[in-house]
């Protein structure tokens, strides 16, 4: 209920989705669905304690890590956040979903960009079976 309530509430101030806060102010999560920031290449997530686990959350950090960027779970401000250079979504449904702008300040020159495309990329040949590092996340089905 939360989650509807925080989209709901967004959509009505004129934004497309939501970024939910913890009790002490720093980014949760979204509604149904973790989230990730860059800033000078440095890929960030809100620590577990903050957001709930998920699958495609842990299948991009070590996603990113095995790409050489680093990847960290820390405790990130709306400040933080609204200055990134770039953010995406991610989740069983949206997968990687890209971020265009926090509280109308557009992050970066594209969207995606540099850093999410290529995590995209990947994210996406893992989850279409063509990158063998990532098959044992597959299960097959006939």
């Amino acid at each position: 209920m939360n989650a509807f309530l925080a989209r709901w509430e967004a959509v009505r101030k004129g934004y497309d989705d939501a970024i939910m806060l913890d009790e002490a102010g720093c980014v949760a999560e979204g509604p149904l669905s973790n989230i990730f920031f860059v800033r000078d290449a440095t890929v960030s997530t809100p620590k577990l304690n903050n957001a709930l686990a998920g699958v495609t959350r842990d299948s991009v950090i070590e996603i990113a890590r095995a790409m050489g960027l680093t990847c960290v779970e820390a405790d990130i401000t709306s400040e933080q956040a609204a200055s990134a250079d770039e953010a995406f979504y991610t989740g069983s449904v949206v997968r990687i979903k890209p971020i265009r702008a926090i509280e109308g300040r557009s992050l970066g020159a594209s969207c995606p960009g540099p850093v999410t495309r290529k995590i995209q990329a990947a994210f996406d040949s893992a989850y279409e079976g063509r990158d063998v590092r990532y098959r044992k996340w597959l299960t097959h089905v006939q």
